[in-house]
């Protein structure tokens, strides 16, 4: 295994992502004017757009350089948000948004499945 650089050419520090085929990771809106990990920024400005990176499954459910018996071609999962700053989502204060990912041929369609739903006191 080859090391893990610690720089950027641009001095940054970045990580490798792995990920399974048909992984759905959602990521949260960065730039030079995010502040923290909540998304609170410098300018004032709400990014609250929903981000996602998609890992499309390989053709013909190939894994491991093997042809799968039985090739999944669709994935779906719940994403679940909460304040951020509160407990709230002990009780039940939470936003939850279905995202599904499909691949047709040579093409992954990617898309929240119906509208998100908003359980309890949360305000996003």
């Amino acid at each position: 295994m080859s090391k893990v650089p610690e720089r950027s050419c641009d001095q940054s520090f970045r990580l490798p992502l792995y990920a399974r085929e048909g992984a759905i990771i959602p990521l949260a809106f960065v730039d030079e004017k995010t502040m923290n990990a909540l998304g609170n920024r410098q300018d004032g400005n709400l990014h609250n757009e929903l981000v996602t990176k998609i890992f499309a499954f390989g053709e013909g459910g190939a894994i491991n350089n093997r042809k799968d018996p039985t090739p999944k071609a669709q994935n779906s999962f719940t994403l679940y948000e909460d304040d951020g700053e509160t407990i709230a989502y002990q009780t039940g204060a939470v936003q939850t948004t279905d995202i599904s990912q499909q691949r047709q041929g040579n093409n992954v369609l990617s898309k929240p499945c119906g509208s998100s739903t908003t359980e309890g006191d949360f305000r996003p």
